[in-house]
């Protein structure tokens, strides 16, 4: 007779927390913000669900934990993506965030528009506002390690602006209009 392997429990399962991470993400990829409930959560994180509200006291908790893992994971994949652009010129910088966001936007993983979803939630959720500034700081952080302050500002809004704007088009963005745009804001502010 076969046993079912079960989910260690408790101290036994260290990485319980981040399963439940795991799901919450995976919830929204599938459910959207309006789907996702301790008890979806647990549900697809296969644990109970008494052990999403030991880890998370309320919803929003559960989306701040979602919300800090992606932050995290998008620093980390930006300073990557930043590294190479090092000491090159600025229209090489609009190629690569024209890039940039042609890759986010054909990722059919649905990460970016959980990401999205969870900053915009921000504006109703106060508990949130500090995560999705920090979203915003690391953006322009990176882009700073390129470019004067100010245009890694502009280089952010317009980033954010081309990807919301992505997420919601019935047809695809204009490659050449995003890398105009890019251009005119690396070649132009100092």
């Amino acid at each position: 007779m076969t046993t079912a392997k079960k989910t260690p429990r408790g101290p036994a399962d260290p990485k319980r927390r981040d399963r439940i991470i795991a799901a919450v993400l995976d919830v929204m990829t599938t459910e959207g913000l309006i789907g996702t409930s301790h008890r979806a959560v647990a549900r697809a994180a296969g644990v109970p669900l008494g052990s999403t509200t030991y880890y998370f006291d309320s919803l929003e908790d559960l989306l701040a934990g979602a919300l800090e893992k992606l932050t995290d994971d998008y620093a980390e994949a930006l300073r990557a993506w930043a590294g190479p652009l090092a000491g090159h010129d600025r229209r090489r910088l609009a190629l690569a965030m024209t890039d940039l966001v042609v890759d986010y936007l054909s990722d059919d993983s649905g990460r970016i528009r959980v990401e999205y979803q969870l900053y915009l939630a921000a504006m109703d959720r106060p508990r949130l506002r500090p995560l999705a500034a920090q979203y915003t700081a690391t953006t322009v952080d990176v882009l700073s390690t390129l470019v004067p302050h100010s245009t890694a500002v502009a280089l952010s809004a317009v980033l954010d602006g081309f990807l919301i704007r992505g997420l919601v088009s019935p047809v695809p963005l204009d490659r050449a209009e995003l890398e105009d745009a890019f251009a005119a804001i690396c070649t132009h502010h100092d």
